[in-house]
């Protein structure tokens, strides 16, 4: 790998005009694969993205998971369950002509990101071990997800969680200006799906982690990822009455 000198990467967007250059850059390194065939390159992490396998997970975990476990965690269990129609969504999204299929960088933050120590401007996206084919809704559900809301998906302060308007508005707008044209009419319509969709899988997730006894993700303390799955589903609460209200 060249070690690319006088450049550096933030550790987190500190504002809206970061969380904008962000997504755009983002956005533009997806527009400028447009010329290679997705399919031509291997799904690194099959299935990644793929909200209906992870509810079938999700009900597996369910089905299968430690009994007291379900009992802590029955009224998130109803929630997740009440939002099925979210999966239902997703499976439209198979239709290649109105959805297709992309390349997508599918760990999108700014630490990804190499800036110029000297001018401040964007150099290139870095770490491509998780370039795949994927949909519209990877990416930018993902920056949403972990840029548009006020705590970070371990934080127990329930109250506190909200959707930060301007940098919700900052990310949908790089990213379009990044994207360009080639989004599809059916992509822009439901644009705003991106985060629900992204914000709803994380939940199923970390409530299937937590139900079949912390597999996957590391934790600190026996409840934490019961808690990382109560944060996101108050996250996705948050971004629904945000879009309801017109955002």
């Amino acid at each position: 790998m060249e070690f690319v000198h006088h450049s550096y990467s933030p550790l987190t967007a500190e504002n809206e005009e970061a969380a904008y250059t962000m997504s755009k850059n983002f956005a533009a390194f997806t527009r400028s694969l447009e010329g290679l065939n997705a399919k031509d390159l291997i799904e690194i992490i099959p299935d990644f993205h793929n909200l209906s396998f992870r509810y079938r997970q999700f009900e597996e975990a369910v089905a299968n998971g430690i009994p007291d476990r379900l009992m802590n965690s029955s009224h998130l269990i109803s929630s997740l369950k009440e939002r099925r129609p979210l999966v239902d969504f997703y499976e439209t999204l198979g239709d290649a002509k109105k959805y297709p299929v992309r390349l997508m960088h599918h760990d999108c933050k700014i630490s990804n990101i190499l800036f110029d120590s000297n001018t401040g401007r964007v150099i290139c996206p870095v770490d491509l071990d998780t370039l795949m084919p994927g949909k519209f809704v990877s990416d930018l559900g993902d920056m949403i997800r972990t840029m548009a809301c006020s705590e970070n998906e371990d934080s127990t302060n329930w109250e506190a969680i909200r959707i930060r308007a301007p940098f919700y508005h900052a990310i949908l707008k790089g990213y379009l200006e990044g994207i360009g044209p080639i989004l599809t009419e059916e992509e822009k319509k439901n644009i705003h799906y991106s985060g629900l969709l992204l914000v709803y899988m994380q939940a199923l997730r970390f409530l299937s982690d937590f139900l079949q006894g912390d597999k996957y993700y590391k934790t600190t303390y026996p409840d934490q990822n019961l808690n990382r799955a109560l944060n996101q589903i108050t996250l996705l609460e948050k971004l629904e009455s945000f879009l309801k209200a017109g955002y």
